[in-house]
């Protein structure tokens, strides 16, 4: 009897155990389902022996627009994009071999797939997953899907960035060396180098802005792009050169691929420019030449064709500076041609030689060539300009210097519209030049370009009588004007009309 009631007392203790542990499982299982179902991360199991999912989170809908119920019947290959499905389900059956053969052994595995989404759509998830058996001795993989669609969009673009050039959209010097040493190879042969230079970027970067320089660059880029074949590399590695990289390439072919390029940027229309390219070509036609040489080969043919073509197209690019100057102020257009007029008389008066009085007399119509970086606002103006305003006027010689210095047919008269702004005492502009350090022909010019300034009335001065305006030159010799040349522009031009 005592060994019963100690059966009996031992087995209600055994039941309450029972119960308390069957009451924390199901405590545990709530707790973990509670965080399944409500975590952003997919879990699923799906059962390996008999091909099926046993158990989806309801967070897939938001990953793929699937319903719990819709994932559950659909097979393991129909969640993993088309073009990668068969390598992964390769991958899982000799995982799932490896975890038979060793059960013990770690088998975490991390991996980044692309699932179809309900609404046609691939999406980048990272799979963790690990094998094990489950109660019936089944091979179950138990695995967590993350989205990281926005992570694999920044690395793409990170890697866009890394070798394409921001402005133009080419390739850019790192990757164009990084290809150059993967095609460098006999199979290769012959590969083609082609060195491009665009003509004038830096005057239309100082004439029109550095956004106009942007547009040139962009056009004659897509001209480059379009006109090349899938394997050719065209890349940007300076500031207005490129390099095209061509395997299997031979002579004929990157004769014809230039001219087909020069034609296509001839037909290019751009506001005020004139658009122009520079070209030079090498060949490696054997495996022992070094490509370093064959670069600096195709560099010094694009100097040499370069010397003989931007000038032109500088040339060619002031005369549209200055038309485009005056058709945004006529004001300026009738200020130059008197200036210029009034230069070329003093020149002679002050018997100049004939190729002097040339110059000047260019100089005077060029004088304002560097207002064309001045908006049209502050041009027009009618009223006295503000401080800021001011200060933008008063750069237009510097800008008229360098844009007039580039071209060597003008470069000499570059000088003369720099300095046209200063004063015989030292106070003008940009340089603070005095007495004779200023050149004569800038002394002419600041002289008589006041001189017309003054009579013909600028928006943002009073207009003067010539003889107010002759009292007001002589007031000023000595300190803003040349003493002399003030006298022989009065007493010799003025008063002789």
């Amino acid at each position: 009897l005592q060994t019963q009631d100690e059966l009996r007392l031992l087995n209600e203790v055994l039941e309450q155990r029972v119960e308390e542990r069957t009451a924390e499982v199901r405590k545990s299982e709530s707790k973990y389902r509670l965080i399944s179902e409500n975590a952003t991360d997919v879990i699923w199991v799906f059962n390996l022996t008999v091909s099926k999912f046993t158990y989806i989170s309801p967070s897939v809908f938001n990953l793929r627009g699937y319903s719990v119920e819709e994932v559950l019947n659909e097979k393991l290959e129909e969640t993993i994009s088309a073009e990668s499905s068969p390598a992964q389900m390769d991958l899982i059956k000799s995982r799932a071999e490896l975890f038979v053969k060793d059960p013990q052994a770690p088998n975490y595995y991390l991996n980044e797939v692309q699932q179809p989404c309900k609404n046609g759509d691939l999406i980048w998830v990272e799979m963790r997953s690990k094998y094990c058996f489950n109660s019936n001795g089944d091979i179950e993989i138990t695995g967590v899907n993350r989205n990281i669609e926005q992570r694999k969009n920044t690395e793409k673009n990170m890697f866009y960035i890394s070798y394409h050039d921001p402005l133009t959209g080419l390739y850019n010097r790192r990757y164009y060396e990084e290809e150059l040493n993967r095609i460098n190879t006999k199979r290769n042969l012959p590969i083609s180098l082609i060195m491009a230079d665009v003509n004038g970027l830096k005057l239309i970067n100082d004439a029109f802005g550095h956004k106009a320089g942007d547009d040139l660059l962009k056009s004659i880029a897509k001209v480059f792009k379009s006109e090349c074949r899938a394997d050719e590399i065209v890349a940007r590695i300076g500031g207005d050169e490129f390099v095209f990289l061509l395997p299997c390439t031979g002579l004929s072919d990157v004769k014809n691929l230039i001219t087909r390029i020069t034609s296509a940027i001839s037909k290019l229309e751009c506001e005020n420019t004139v658009i122009s390219a520079s070209f030079g070509f090498a060949l490696k036609q054997t495996i022992s030449q070094d490509m370093n040489q064959v670069f600096k080969e195709a560099e010094d043919d694009m100097y040499r064709h370069k010397l003989s073509e931007s000038s032109s197209v500088r040339s060619k690019t002031i005369d549209l500076i200055i038309r485009s100057l005056f058709e945004k102020n006529d004001r300026e257009m009738h200020h130059s041609e008197r200036v210029s007029a009034l230069c070329e008389m003093m020149a002679i008066t002050l018997k100049f030689e004939p190729e002097s009085v040339n110059r000047l007399r260019l100089a005077g119509l060029m004088h304002d060539i560097g207002k064309i970086g001045v908006s049209e606002t502050i041009l027009n103006k009618t009223g006295k300009l503000t401080d800021d305003e001011a200060l933008v006027v008063m750069k237009h010689s510097e800008v008229g210097y360098r844009i007039l210095s580039s071209v060597k047919e003008f470069s000499k008269i570059a000088s003369f519209v720099l300095e046209h702004h200063e004063k015989w005492d030292g106070t003008g502009y940009p340089i603070g030049l005095k007495g004779e350090e200023i050149a004569i022909e800038a002394r002419i010019l600041g002289l008589v370009e006041s001189y017309d300034a003054m009579i013909s009335g600028k928006s943002y001065k009073n207009q003067l009588s010539k003889d107010e305006a002759i009292a007001e030159i002589r007031r000023c010799s000595g300190s803003q004007f040349d003493p002399l040349i003030s006298n022989v522009f009065v007493e010799y031009l003025l008063k002789e009309d």
